[in-house]
Order: C-alpha cells, then structure tokens, then sequence
C-alpha cells in the first residue's frame, strides 16, 4: 500500500467512530480564551518534524497549524526534548503533542490521543556490503531512538526472546545520532522509520534496508488524560479529510527530498567522548560531580521534569561576534516540573556547532517555580559564517526533559564585537560566603557565590585579581600566600558590574570556625 493510500485510510477511520466524551476537565476553554495551542514537538524526525534554522516545520507542524487556524486559535510550536513531551503535557506546559508520536498502551494510561492519521512502518538499515539477517543479529549491534516504539519492539521481540543481547543494544536522543553511530561503524544495525529513511537518507549508497517492514505502527496527537481538547481536533481532522486538506498536506511533506539536509555538525564523533555521543540502554552515564560539597534533592519517586525558557541573558541571537574569542552564552530557565534539581542534573549539548564544554552541570538546588541561569563558555570559530547549536536538560538518569533552547551566532572579522553586554540590566550578588568549617592551618578557604546578570565573575585578594569563571554558582578557592588579615571580593560584570567583600583572619588555629564576617553587605 502506497504511503498516500496508508494515510487516507487511517484517517478516514475517524470518521466511523464515536467522539469519546468530555471530561469535566474544559482545557479546550482554556485555550479559547487564551487565543494559543502550544504545542510540544522534538524535531529531527523528518519529514513529520524538523527545523528550519531554529523554527519547527514538518507535516505534522501544518497539520496541527490547519487545525489550529479551523478552531480560530494561533499555534505556537514548541522544541522540546523528546523523553520530555508526556511529562511536559501532563505538567501543562503544552497543551498538545506530536511530531510522529506512537499510539501505544502504556501511553494510553496517561494520555488521551486523536484518531490515528497515519500508518508508519520501521526498516532496519545496514552499511552497505555489511547486512544483517536473521542468522546474523545475535551478534549484531543494534540501535534506535531512545523512549520509542521501536525500542519497545527490540525489547520484546529480540531481548526478551534471546535474540540479542543486553550489551549490543544501544538507544540515542535523536534519529540523526543513530544513524551518525551506524556510518561511523558504532552499531551494525539500525531500526527506524520507513518514511524518515525514505525523505532522508535514500539517496546514500552506503546504506540499504534489510527485507521488509519489521514494526507497524499508528502516530497520533496526545493530551493530557480527560482534555477537552481532543473531542475539538478530531471533529476538525474530519473535516480536514473530507475537503482533501489533510491528503493535501501528506503529500506536500511525503513529496520532498531531505536527503541534502544530511550536514556533519561542527562536531562529530571524532571530537566527542563516547558517553557524550552513545547512550548505551543499560549503562546509562552516572558521573555528575560538580563541587566538593555535592548538592541533592529528596525528590518524591512519582514527581516530574520540566523546563521552561525565559529569555537570553547574554548573546542574543543574530549576534556577531569577532573569530577566536572567548564568550559566554547565558540561558535564564525555569524549573516547571515537581522535581527538585540537584547537582546529578545538568545541561547539555544535542546538536549543531558546539565550540566549548558539552555539559555544563547544575550547581545548586533549584526547586520548583524556580528560576536559574545556565552559562556555557565559548571560543569563537576562526572561520566567518553563522554558527548554532541546540541544547537541553537532563536529570541524573541522563534522560532529556523540558524545551530545547539554542544560540545562533554569528562570526565575522570586520563587523564582528567583543561585546558581551548582559541583556537583563544589572548583575546582581546573591551569595557570597566562605566555609570556613573546611579551612584550618593555613589551606585554602573554599568559598561560596552566587550571582545572576553577569557572563564572568571576578575573585580578588586584596584588589589583586585571582582569577575569573562565566560560572554563575558554586565554589572556589582563594589562597593567601601567608597568615594574615585578607579582604576577599568578588565581581560580577554584565551590563554593569557590582562587586562586595568580606574580610579573612588566616591562623594557624581558629577558635571560632565563623571567624570571617561579611563586611560587604
């Protein structure tokens, strides 16, 4: 059956079956009042979901745009983090998700879905001249996109059968990681979707598919269990199908070729550590260490991730800054879920031109509702162009939550500053204190800040400058070179900069282990 035919076929089913009824819940009302459907969707998924520069575009992006524009209400695309969208929608940070989203049943506990629109199939693919078959995969390396059906399906129908075994299955955060981790020989075989492979990669003589379609599935938009909104879309998708608008549309995105999308970001596999670029199902990374006094959280077993972004802090997008220096790019986020963060969370790089670190961890306790800001220090390419990279939360199981955020820069030797002026206003100084519990017989004190605004912060002893962090949070050591009476400063600088002190008694023996006092504030 022709992917054309599959479509209309599912999507006509809705036109036989009963509208479910409404739950006392009136979501729907919410957002006619509102004016706005948010909704979540992780890209890289072609051609149902994709980016083009950093919006969202893709069949199932103008599906849900048409019935937004039948319902009189605009729809605001959100990229989030795939292993986040369920938490995301039950949390209410979007009202509605998708993006080829499988029906299934343990979903279906927690979700209420539209009537199917489409019938996927998934392919396994293999390096050409290198295929696997049925007597070969017991020994093969297989791969697919973490928290799918397709990882379902490996699980139940080759580990549980023995037909592979636990250490050669891998999952990754995106279709894009499996298939680079297939080309660059880390597994022997991926699982995929039949028309994702189609739109993207079919044009690649290095890769063929194995037999026919392995895994049969139904993609569906989902809510929140009891939304009211779901009774509202199927009534349109209806009529979607019977004015041709929905086939329209299929067609539009089935007829396009994608395969010249495949573009090798800045970094690859050669330039990563592994932990950074493979997740491994059943070893997922653990070390999470960020300082000496290791922060966490007495998180409730059932509570949920979410992230919200604010607003940039420092570079905004379409900044144009000189090659090769050094620059802060800094994220104002929220903590919308009902789990705390704590030092084993962090936040990390997911795809594009990356030009610093690749994780940056959480340095303190962040509790829900609260807001925190993350900084990533960069070196500017040498080369001129327009530079970005895309970037989200995981908790300590590194499982992705919450909405993608990006920066977009750009490099150019002649129009290109070094400004790195701090969006939101004035630095502010939170916290400023030395642990002194921990400093005896002349070591070094540790000392603990926390600052928001500012793309560095400067440590100084006695007016002389120490040294200097985009850190935003955590602990630093500061060391006299003999006994005596120190003052210790700390700078923040953004727009402007604020700096406060507090004075420090170096001893051979402290009576009292407070004996520092704050004299800045």
């Amino acid at each position: 059956m022709s992917r054309k035919a599959r479509l209309l076929f599912i999507v006509l089913a809705m036109l036989i079956v009963c509208v479910p009824a409404v739950s006392a819940e009136d979501r729907w009302a919410d957002i006619k009042s509102s004016g706005v459907l948010r909704f979540g969707a992780a890209p890289d998924f072609i051609p149902f979901v994709y980016t083009e520069g950093t919006s969202l575009d893709g069949l199932d992006i103008a599906l849900v745009r048409e019935m937004g524009e039948r319902l009189g209400v605009s729809v605001e695309p959100v990229n989030m983090a795939f292993d986040g969208l369920i938490d995301a929608v039950l949390l209410g940070q979007v009202d509605l998700i998708g993006g080829g989203f499988s029906i299934t049943d343990s979903r279906a506990e927690v979700l209420d879905y539209t009537k199917p629109y489409y019938q996927a199939g998934g392919v396994l693919v293999c390096r050409k001249g290198e295929e696997v078959n049925e007597g070969t995969i017991s020994t093969a390396r297989v791969g697919t996109m973490k928290g799918t059906s397709f990882e379902q399906w490996i699980s139940s129908n080759l580990l549980m059968e023995g037909k592979v075994s636990p250490v050669n299955v891998f999952t990754y955060a995106a279709i894009s990681d499996v298939m680079d981790a297939l080309k660059d020989g880390h597994i022997d075989v991926a699982l995929i979707d039949e028309d994702v492979f189609r739109s993207e990669y079919r044009h690649d003589k290095d890769l063929v598919t194995v037999g026919d379609r392995f895994v049969n599935e139904k993609y569906g938009f989902a809510a929140a269990k009891g939304s009211t909104l779901i009774p509202e879309l199927n009534n349109v998708m209806r009529e979607m199908v019977k004015d041709g608008t929905a086939q329209k549309i299929a067609d539009e995105y089935f007829s396009k070729d994608f395969s010249d999308r495949i573009v090798p970001s800045i970094t690859r596999m050669s330039q990563l550590d592994e932990e950074d670029f493979i997740v491994r199902s059943d070893d997922l990374p653990s070390s999470r260490e960020i300082t000496p006094d290791d922060v966490r959280a007495d998180n409730a077993p059932a509570c949920r991730n979410g992230m919200m972004f604010i607003g940039d802090v420092s570079m905004l997008d379409g900044t144009t800054m000189l090659p090769g220096m050094n620059a802060v790019k800094t994220w104002n986020i929220q903590n919308t879920g009902t789990c705390t963060w704590d030092s084993s969370y962090s936040f990390n790089y997911v795809k594009g031109s990356v030009f610093g670190p690749t994780t940056v961890q959480i340095s303190k306790l962040v509790a829900p509702g609260e807001n925190y800001q993350v900084s990533v220090p960069l070196t500017m390419p040498a080369a001129n162009g327009e530079y970005t990279a895309w970037w989200q939360m995981r908790n300590g199981d590194g499982v992705g939550f919450g909405q993608t955020v990006w920066y977009d820069i750009k490099v150019d030797a002649e129009s290109g500053s070094s400004d790195q002026k701090v969006l939101t206003g004035a630095p502010k100084i939170y916290k400023w204190y030395p642990d002194f519990y921990s400093t005896d017989s002349g070591r070094c004190p540790k000392v603990y800040y926390e600052v928001a605004d500012a793309y560095e912060v400067e440590f100084y002893i006695n007016n002389q400058l120490m040294h200097s962090t985009p850190n935003l949070s955590g602990y630093t050591s500061l060391c006299p070179k003999k006994m005596g009476i120190y003052n210790f400063a700390i700078r923040a600088v953004g727009e402007t900069a604020v700096s406060t002190a507090f004075q420090f008694v170096d001893e051979t023996h402290y009576d009292n282990p407070k004996i520092g006092h704050n004299i800045g504030k």
